[in-house]
Formats: C-alpha cells, sequence, structure tokens
C-alpha cells in the first residue's frame, strides 16, 4: 500500500467518506477505535508509530518506550543500598497515558510501589 501516491490513498478515503462509509483506526496498544482523515491515514501508512508520537506530543522514541511499558512492564528505576537497580515492574504501568510515562520518566518517578513511597 505504501507504494500509492498519497493523493491516491486521500481519494479512495474521501470517495468512502462521502458514500458513508467511515474509516477506523485502533489506537494501538491501548485498543481504543478514532476515524482519521485521510492525510492522518496517509501518515499513518508512512510511520505510524510517528503519527501517534505527534498525536500524543511527543517524540517518536518516546512513543516506543511507551508502548513497551504498557506490553510488558517497566522496570523500577530506583537502586537498592549496593547500587543494584530494582528489579520490579513500576507501579500501574499499564494505566498510564503516553503523557504520564513521559512526565514519570523525566521526574524520576518510573518506580515500584515501594520506591514511590
Amino acid at each position: 500500500m505504501q507504494d500509492y501516491p498519497a493523493e491516491t490513498i486521500q481519494g479512495i478515503i474521501r470517495l468512502l467518506n462521502e458514500n458513508k462509509i467511515q474509516t477506523e483506526a485502533i489506537y494501538e496498544p491501548i485498543g481504543c477505535t478514532f476515524h482519521p482523515s485521510p492525510q492522518d491515514i496517509v501518515s499513518m501508512i508512512r510511520d505510524r508509530d510517528a503519527f501517534f508520537a505527534n498525536e500524543c506530543g511527543i517524540s517518536k522514541s518516546e512513543y516506543q518506550d511507551w508502548k513497551k511499558c504498557v506490553a510488558g512492564g517497566f522496570q523500577c528505576t530506583a537502586h537498592n543500598k549496593q547500587g543494584e537497580q530494582c528489579r520490579k515492574r513500576i507501579s500501574g504501568y499499564r494505566d498510564l497515558s503516553p503523557q504520564q510515562f513521559v512526565e514519570r520518566k523525566k521526574n524520576g518517578t518510573l518506580k515500584c510501589a515501594i520506591h514511590l513511597k
């Protein structure tokens, strides 16, 4: 599908929309759906992660880190007295929005329940 010019893709989407056929996309990885514009669809085809990162107001690498976190957790950033990193997952990782993940990462609060206290 990436071989088609953007104008062709946008034209097809507009034709569908004009005939009351809605396009729907899944906002990964949390599974909510939305109705993208023809230009959004072209952007998603070109680089899905960049599209969603832009929608969230964060960088592509931050978005990809958030996706990994939601998919499998993120290791607590706290260290013990011996200097070893805690091996537990951060608290509430499945409920974090992309923006919350980035904010907690910047604030140094990506920690397990024990180290958040």
